[in-house]
């Protein structure tokens, strides 16, 4: 590497290091932390959808989701044969 190349480097560095030192005091001063942890907290849970596992705990069996049944195919697949007899 050249001489170049390393003097880049170390000016990225220098930079990571005062973004690093920005965020830092930022976090020490705390005003903007806790508005940002009060919006975190207003919003809503995602709903829980088990449908892999089957859970112990009282907690979660009400998020267990019903098995579903597969569909019948035989209507397609007739309407595919009767497509592949009609052009031959």
């Amino acid at each position: 590497m050249g001489d170049e190349t390393v003097g880049k480097l170390e000016q990225e560095a220098h930079k990571r290091r005062e973004k690093l030192k920005a965020l830092r005091k930022q976090r020490e001063q705390g005003s903007g932390a806790a508005a940002a942890q009060t919006e975190k907290n207003d919003l809503p849970l995602p709903e829980l959808k088990l449908r892999n596992y089957q859970p112990i705990s009282d907690k979660l069996q009400g998020a267990e989701v019903e098995k579903a049944e597969p569909g019948s195919v035989e209507n397609h697949i007739k309407v595919i044969y009767c497509l592949e007899f009609v052009d031959a």
